[in-house]
């Protein structure tokens, strides 16, 4: 389905954009019904700018049927759609009030590829953004067993949540064959999110880039050893996890209430 920005509304009259039939190729596009409660009022100026897009979609808690899906939101923005990547074609997946969503009823061992839109609140001046880049996840295998990994791997488990704060432990496990000598733990921080604290490895912090270096003692890893640190921080729950967390460059597994 491609998404056309819609021209010559009434002024001020309300409509509910994922309630619209629009008759594309001659197919109608039937939105879901969960955005039924939802109007927008169309402006009366034709040259409103468009709402920034949302940020990339990215996957956490990702199990063989199962994934959580959220983006780095904006102000002024009212709902959101979700599209699905289709045989090289976006759909309307859902239409949502808030930026994350759990996604179920997912293939085991496939990829999928979704990007959002974000829907202006009314009179703010803004219409609606242009869609997101793309993000992509693969599920699990059958049964939710991570396959074997050769070389470093990498779980952040977030928890502790508590009233403005939260806690995450990291665990990186090598299952090579030879010693690491060392690793690097990197991502990027959400707005509003601070890192307060760090044990087992020294940080630096460069704005919102985070770099955690192992400790003295602990940089070694022989195979088929672990390596654990963790980190603190404050935010305004709830709390969407940082979507790049890598070690030594190798995407972390991230788990999160």
């Amino acid at each position: 389905m491609r998404h056309r920005f819609l021209t010559g509304l009434a002024a001020m009259v309300a409509f509910a954009p994922g309630l619209l039939a629009l008759a594309v190729s001659g197919t109608a596009a039937q939105a879901s019904p969960a955005a039924a409660a939802d109007t927008v009022a169309a402006s009366s100026s034709p040259s409103l700018p468009p709402l920034a897009p949302p940020s990339r979609p990215f996957a956490y808690n990702v199990t063989d049927t199962s994934a959580t899906l959220a983006w780095y939101r904006h102000d002024n923005e009212f709902r959101y759609e979700l599209d699905r990547l289709v045989d090289g074609a976006w759909q309307p997946y859902s239409f949502l009030p808030i930026n994350s969503t759990k996604l179920t009823g997912l293939s085991p061992s496939t990829t999928y590829t979704f990007a959002v839109f974000a829907y202006a609140l009314p009179n703010s001046g803004y219409t609606t953004s242009p869609l997101s880049e793309p993000g992509s996840f693969t599920t699990l295998p059958p049964g939710g067993n991570p396959p074997p990994i050769g070389g470093l791997s990498c779980r952040v488990d977030f928890s502790s949540y508590y009233s403005g704060g939260f806690n995450a432990a990291v665990t990186i496990h090598n299952g090579g064959t030879v010693t690491v000598p060392s690793w690097t733990v990197t991502f990027t921080l959400p707005t509003n999110v601070r890192v307060t604290s760090v044990w087992n490895g020294a940080s630096t912090i460069s704005g919102s880039a985070v770099t955690i270096v192992n400790a003295g003692w602990n940089g070694n890893i022989p195979p088929t050893g672990s390596a654990t640190l963790g980190f603190a921080g404050t935010d305004a729950p709830p709390l969407l996890p940082p979507n790049d967390i890598a070690v030594n460059g190798v995407p972390c597994a991230v788990f999160a209430p």
